[in-house]
């Protein structure tokens, strides 16, 4: 749903609610993990659902609705409260950070675009869709480099395999494959008028995605197993989301408006 430098920001700027200190290149790498599926030579949107503990049925690029939220929403709560303590907790955290990053963009952005399809334009603008993020991300890549060296960081940071999850042989492809394409000099002369994923609407999940985090980690999750009933992520997990003001030296860059990528892969549009 989101490419990476919307990852990268959001989990930035969840750091006010992390209780430090925060191993930060450990986190960024938790906060890009769950698509390094797409670095596998055998890559299947089925490695997708699975990493980014989609509910079962649940089809990649295919939730648009609010039930289905809420289904995608208690599998993440329900994996977190089960295995927050057998992982690394910064890479953990950046890796659930992500997927909830995911269901805030779908929600968001995703979810409307896609409903508003017919079968007449389908091709056309997924197209648009996936060029136009592409252009976004490079432009938020630019702007993250002026304070940061975001090669280093990831290669700095650590990441374990979570079991049935995550496959961490494939992280090292994954950021190679980031440096590649994503990062490579793209053409962003046109981002003023993109349609679709804009440098406006993005700046605007940016700024409300950690809100609505925070408060999925914080509330009750209301999944039941036929014999329990999880309560808040917080109970189980104190360290998800802990004293507000509270931030690593890691900080989110200022974005400004600037013109700026007629490049697209084919790597799912829906991401």
């Amino acid at each position: 749903m989101s490419y990476t430098m919307t990852h990268i920001l959001i989990a930035d700027k969840m750091l006010e609610y992390i209780a430090p200190p925060v191993d930060y290149p450990t986190y960024i790498v938790g906060a890009i993990a769950p698509d390094a599926v797409h670095a596998s030579p055998d890559y299947t949107r089925t490695m997708k659902e699975k990493s980014h503990l989609f509910a079962k049925g649940a089809v990649w690029g295919r939730v648009t609705k609010e039930n289905e939220f809420s289904d995608w929403i208690d599998s993440i709560k329900k994996f977190c409260l089960l295995n927050y303590d057998k992982y690394k907790r910064d890479f953990f955290l950046g890796y659930i950070v992500h997927i909830l990053t995911d269901v805030c963009a779908c929600r968001q952005i995703y979810a409307p675009f896609y409903n508003s399809l017919s079968k007449e334009n389908f091709d056309d603008k997924m197209e648009q869709y996936r060029k136009e993020n592409y252009c976004v991300n490079y432009y938020l890549f630019c702007e993250y480099s002026k304070e940061k060296n975001l090669l280093p960081i990831l290669q700095e940071g650590n990441s374990c395999p979570i079991a049935d999850v995550f496959d961490d042989r494939l992280l090292g492809d994954r950021i190679k494959q980031l440096f590649d394409f994503e990062f490579a000099p793209h053409d962003t002369k046109q981002i003023a008028h993109n349609e679709i994923c804009t440098i406006e609407n993005t700046r605007r999940l940016i700024m409300d995605a950690p809100s609505m985090i925070k408060h999925i980690l914080d509330e009750g999750s209301g999944v039941e197993d036929g014999t329990q009933r999880f309560k808040g992520t917080a109970d189980r997990a104190s360290y998800l989301t802990s004293v507000e003001g509270k931030r690593c030296r890691g900080s989110v860059c200022q974005l400004d408006e600037r013109p700026g990528c007629d490049q697209i892969s084919d790597v799912d549009a829906a991401r």
